[in-house]
């Protein structure tokens, strides 16, 4: 149909809703007015999300589980789907007051994997790496000894990575986070390690129409951390998800990227529909007034005009009554003839 119809109401309603289908089961559509407004949004949410779990990742905790991944545990991070970027992040283990007791920078360049043996390129292999992380000379007291790394494959054929702190430093108050190493002028220089997988959620879902407060949070909201330790008085975490509003982040809509802050990239979306909108009325008005135009023009040609078919009636009217006087006389004529010759 949108190959045969591409004009009228008919055309700008397909026009309207795209006429591509997506290769999923969904069915709905690759292109469009409205889709490219879905898009927008999704990219919107999706970074937001992705952004606001990447930093609420530095608020300690004792466990944290990715979201369900469809990536192999051998597989390049970077070269993934998950919006995974080379850089790197530090683990850092807390104490009951809330002090820094070590602390760890793990690396991802372009090979590196989820799992892999001690010591290796992997973030497993770097977790579990031997290291003196707190500098007192004591290899029992490191982040290797604290934090498990476990990779868990589902039935359905996908998976999920946690981190554990080991029950026996639990018990005694230790807690620890992920902070990406970002750089001062910009949030989205950071690897987006925590934020891409999930870890330590703040926000649910992946696109404009799932995004929600993470259920846990849901259900307790007193569990929203306000500090990075669980230090009285830290609000360093509140103050970083503040800052937010104002850095820049890559926001992806197909095969196009937008660097803006999230205010700005709601100002494009919103800006791009009303655009789109006051054109769609302008060209509504102008076909609209061609459109009168034209048939004001047609009704004068083909359509009875009243006057000139009265002015028409009028004469003919006339002509006929004076058709009829002359038959009259002439009848009068013919019978006046014809009793003189009797």
């Amino acid at each position: 149909m949108n190959e045969a119809i591409e004009g009228g109401r008919i055309g700008a309603i397909l026009d309207l809703r795209g006429d591509k289908r997506s290769g999923d089961l969904s069915g709905t559509p690759s292109n469009g007015v409205l889709q490219k407004v879905v898009d927008q949004m999704d990219a919107f949410a999706n970074t937001l999300i992705e952004s606001t779990n990447n930093l609420y990742a530095a608020s300690y905790t004792t466990r944290m589980e990715s979201n369900t991944l469809s990536i192999d545990n051998t597989q390049s991070l970077v070269n993934s789907s998950l919006n995974i970027k080379e850089g790197s992040f530090d683990i850092v283990m807390y104490d009951i007051d809330g002090n820094i007791s070590a602390r760890r920078t793990i690396d991802i360049n372009s090979i590196t994997a989820m799992a892999g043996v001690a010591g290796s390129n992997s973030i497993e292999g770097q977790l579990k790496a031997e290291g003196d992380d707190n500098n007192d000379g004591n290899a029992n007291n490191d982040i290797d000894d604290f934090i498990q790394f476990n990779w868990a494959t589902y039935p359905d054929g996908s998976n999920a990575v946690e981190f554990i702190m080991d029950s026996a430093y639990a018990s005694k108050g230790y807690s620890f986070a992920i902070e990406d190493n970002l750089k001062s002028e910009s949030f989205s220089s950071g690897s987006n390690f925590a934020g891409a997988l999930g870890l330590s959620r703040f926000f649910d879902g992946n696109n404009a129409k799932n995004i929600d407060l993470n259920y846990k949070l849901k259900e307790n909201p007193t569990d929203i951390a306000a500090g990075k330790s669980a230090s009285t008085g830290d609000a360093s975490l509140s103050l970083d998800m503040i800052q937010q509003q104002f850095e820049k982040y890559d926001f992806e809509v197909g095969e196009a990227t937008y660097n803006s802050t999230v205010y700005g990239m709601f100002d494009v979306i919103a800006t791009e529909v009303g655009v789109s909108t006051n054109q769609a009325i302008l060209n509504n008005q102008t076909i609209t007034a061609q459109y009168n135009a034209v048939e004001l023009e047609y009704s004068s040609i083909s359509k009875v005009s009243i006057d000139e078919e009265l002015t028409n009636l009028i004469k003919y009217q006339t002509a006929y009554g004076a058709a009829s006087k002359i038959i009259t006389t002439v009848d009068q004529m013919m019978q006046t003839l014809l009793g003189i010759k009797q």
